[in-house]
């Protein structure tokens, strides 16, 4: 008996949204400010927009690794967070090598959203240095707010989906994510809906 393989991808019913709290994001701001040394920002051109916007690419980098690790977890303040940036701290100017959960594939791309506030119309963009054979990339994305960064109370946070490294064909030409390669929501695998039923 033959059988038709269908790909499932992503739909917006698949999008994992989670709102962080206060004491979350305390400890995120802490850690990326950590972050910054060493740091630099790879979405402005200019080298000083780079360095106005370091405190910001660091907090919502951090967002998105914590929010990962938190769904790979199950627990709110998840260890493999605090141990990933236990070593960079130590090691702050050596690079996770694209590993945002410690002795995994898996890297979380967080972005701000800017403009549209619907998670489908946004591309996964992973710069050509970033890519590693067999890697896993997901796709997060934060709302914006009309505050600071230091200001922030509360969070929201949409996991979108993910691809693996041999999807990443499509190479952007133009504006600020050229050379980056590209991969629009629609083609994205949906992130698995994972639910502690119970604690170790």
């Amino acid at each position: 008996m033959n059988f038709k393989v269908r790909r499932r991808t992503v739909e917006r019913k698949n999008i994992i949204t989670k709102r962080l709290n206060s004491l979350e994001l305390n400890l995120i701001r802490e850690m990326a400010e950590r972050a910054q040394i060493g740091g630099y920002s790879q979405i402005h051109l200019d080298e000083e927009k780079r360095k106005q916007s370091l405190a910001m690419d660091q907090f919502i980098g951090q967002i998105g690794n914590y929010i990962g690790a938190k769904i790979l977890d199950g627990t709110p303040f998840p260890k493999e967070y605090y141990i990933s940036r236990m070593y960079a701290n130590r090691h702050p100017n050596e690079g996770d090598g694209g590993s945002d959960i410690p002795g995994t594939n898996i890297d979380f791309k967080t972005s701000l959203m800017r403009g549209e506030l619907d998670p489908m119309s946004y591309r996964l963009i992973v710069r050509p240095n970033e890519r590693h054979n067999d890697w896993i990339y997901v796709l997060v994305l934060v709302e914006p707010q009309n505050i600071s960064i230091f200001d922030w109370k509360t969070a929201v946070v949409h996991i979108v989906g993910w691809a693996t490294d041999d999807m990443l064909l499509t190479i952007e030409t133009e504006g600020i994510f050229r050379g980056a390669y590209i991969l629009p929501t629609i083609v994205l695998y949906p992130f698995l809906p994972i639910k502690r039923l119970w604690m170790i």
